[in-house]
């Protein structure tokens, strides 16, 4: 049913990579994916993503703060032992093992991405490719008209890159990091689903509209599409909610009831991608039907 729709995002659905180290020297990474929208290199993703990268830069930014005012203490011979231990105390001090290096790998080398547009209720941020090289993308997606025959009950596809546990390595020398060999192409993985019910987050101006699946949106497809069979995109994957069923059955040889849930899928609701890509003046081809 999907073959085709899933032929036409594979041009433009890619991963994003987000590997980092420790301060002892351990790595590993993040995968997430984006959607490349226009030939000018204009790109969506999900804002919890592009979150994951400011919070890795924040550490590693007060870990270095931090070791250069502590290099600068020790350093200071017109301060007392004592004033150099109170001074010391009162830093303020990293996390423990802290990130000291990342670097996000934005589905090509050489392409970045360094400022967003965001609307974070949404879970929505969009950017523009630095690097970008329009020939890498053969087609960009289209969006499903919300006014036309949106209707509950529709079969829909998440696509995305879960399932993908990458241990970069960094050449401490050259400051990069290296994905194994045999990492690229990461693979999309689909899971099907029907559109069960549009939900709204928050209230009034603050509110935001998503669309639910009856399967779970998998870790690895956050900012990935949710397209229907003609190869339109009905929402963007955001995150799974898990619905209690009411239903405790016995676990044999176990002290515990075992507590059972449907896992849901909810992706940002075309209307509010379709808004923030007007509002920016970001070219996007939405159909008719």
């Amino acid at each position: 049913m999907f073959q085709t729709a899933i032929e036409k995002a594979q041009g433009y659905t890619l991963p994003v990579v987000i590997s980092s180290r420790r301060q002892d020297g351990s790595t590993s990474s993040v995968v997430g994916t984006f959607i490349v929208l226009n030939k000018d290199g204009w790109m969506l993703t999900a804002w919890h993503i592009v979150d994951v990268i400011i919070k890795i830069e924040q550490e590693k930014n007060l870990y270095k703060v931090y070791q250069s005012e502590l290099e600068s203490i020790k350093a200071d011979s017109t301060t007392t032992k004592a004033q150099k231990k109170s001074k010391l105390r009162s830093l303020a001090k990293p996390p423990k093992n802290p990130i000291t290096n990342f670097s996000p790998w934005w589905g090509r080398d050489g392409w970045r991405v360094t400022s967003f547009i965001n609307n974070q209720q949404a879970d929505l941020a969009v950017g523009k490719i630095e690097g970008f090289d329009s020939a890498c993308v053969a087609n960009y997606p289209e969006f499903k008209n919300p006014s036309v025959d949106f209707r509950i009950g529709e079969n829909l596809c998440k696509l995305g890159f879960p399932f993908h546990n990458i241990e970069p390595t960094f050449d401490g020398t050259t400051k990069i990091f290296q994905l194994p060999q045999g990492t690229l192409p990461i693979p999309l993985f689909p899971i099907e689903g029907i559109f069960t019910r549009a939900i709204i987050v928050g209230n009034g101006v603050a509110s935001a509209e998503f669309v639910e699946t009856s399967s779970p949106g998998l870790r690895g497809q956050s900012g990935g599409p949710t397209l229907d069979a003609q190869g339109r995109i009905w929402a963007m994957q955001s995150r799974t909610i898990h619905h209690p069923l009411g239903f405790s059955p016995k676990v044999p040889n176990q002290p515990n009831r075992e507590h059972q849930f449907l896992n849901a899928g909810m992706g940002t609701h075309v209307k509010s991608i379709i808004k923030l890509l007007t509002d920016a003046n970001i070219e996007f081809s939405l159909s008719t039907d």
